[in-house]
């Protein structure tokens, strides 16, 4: 119950985050940190999605892909923002790498107990 609760959360904050009509004088002197958000922002969306809901992870992944080619065309559709299929990228690289973090420490986890 709190898992869901937390994903609800989270998804809100990050779709707020997304939508939100931030000023082109806000946007950080690092180059490509957008796309450094969009990876973090995705990670942590897979995470949380595991946990509140027990999908299979290639399932979680599309939705969670779904989600981001939705917010790149709602994006696109606002008159200060535009759709940025790198972005779609960057965000399905984020759940992927959690996904692949996840799988990899349950391996490491199997070997060290020994099963």
């Amino acid at each position: 119950m709190m898992a869901r609760l937390l994903f609800a959360v989270v998804l809100m904050v990050v779709s707020a985050l997304f939508l939100w009509q931030f000023p082109p004088s806000a946007a950080p002197a690092i180059p490509h940190f957008d796309k450094l958000v969009h990876v973090s922002l995705f990670f942590i969306l897979a995470a949380c999605l595991h946990y509140a809901f027990a999908l299979p992870h290639w399932l979680a992944f599309l939705l969670l892909l779904g989600y981001g080619v939705v917010i790149e065309l709602v994006q696109g559709l606002t008159p200060s923002r535009s759709a940025d299929g790198w972005d779609v990228l960057a965000d399905a690289a984020g759940a992927l790498s959690y996904y692949l973090l996840f799988a990899c420490a349950k391996q490491v986890k199997r070997r060290v107990n020994g099963a």
